[in-house]
């Protein structure tokens, strides 16, 4: 499971948005106050190999695997710590977590999902060039309304 999770978060898109100001705690950007999970004790909570990830930044992904349905202390002690030694898979989680805690609360502004696409052929994103899950939601530059 955890390989699956890494392989999604690998293929998001790895922009993140500035919504706050590092140790600053979100704001939620729809008008619809988005209330924090309960802090999630971990099993190990120092980030192995790595940098500290920042406690709001944390936060963010403790709900994102929550919202997944996340809740093995292993398999969270082992994203936390693949984040925490790469900065491109952090800001990969981060971008995925955004949206998955956005989606889970109703606010779908900018998100398109890829079988509403003209790009898409089968399972396969001629712009990314990648194969995609056509039901998840994301963030695409490239996406086009399919013609009726």
């Amino acid at each position: 499971m955890l390989d699956a999770l890494l392989a999604l978060l690998d293929e998001s898109n790895t922009e993140v948005p500035s919504t706050a100001l590092p140790g600053e705690p979100l704001q939620a950007t729809s008008g619809k106050e988005v209330p924090p999970v309960p802090w999630v004790p971990l099993k190990n909570p120092e980030v192995k190999g790595g940098r500290t990830i920042p406690e709001h930044q944390m936060q963010r992904l403790l709900t994102y695997l929550a919202l997944i349905g996340e809740t093995d202390p292993d398999i969270i002690d082992e994203v936390l710590n693949a984040c925490g030694r790469d900065v491109q898979l952090l800001a990969g989680a981060l971008a995925q977590a955004d949206i998955v805690i956005r989606t889970h609360h109703g606010d779908f502004s900018g998100l398109v999902q890829c079988h509403t696409c003209q790009r898409l052929s089968g399972n396969y994103c001629a712009s990314q060039h990648w194969f995609v899950v056509s039901e998840s939601w994301r963030k695409c530059t490239f996406w086009r309304p399919k013609n009726v």
